[in-house]
């Protein structure tokens, strides 16, 4: 977006749903310090959400947006 338009768009969210392709870049936050922070893709990994939530989680993509789910649930569609 930044290339395109000079402008950057922060966008604050609880829901890993709602990241879109676009955003190229992620920092995460945990406990009010920064946790991770990088390319959206190298930092939005199950490695760093399992920390990050401190539960086992599977991290999957589809159609370009993230899902979580505990790993106790066994996302069936996974």
């Amino acid at each position: 977006l930044a290339e395109d338009t000079h402008k950057t768009l922060i966008y604050v969210t609880h829901y890993p749903e709602e990241i879109l392709k676009s955003f190229d870049k992620c920092l995460l936050i945990k406990h009010g310090q920064v946790y991770a922070q990088g390319e959206t893709e190298m930092i939005f990994v199950q490695e760093h959400l399992r920390g990050l939530f401190e539960e086992d989680i599977l991290l999957r993509r589809d159609d370009g947006r993230y899902h979580i789910v505990r790993a106790k649930e066994k996302c069936l569609i996974c």
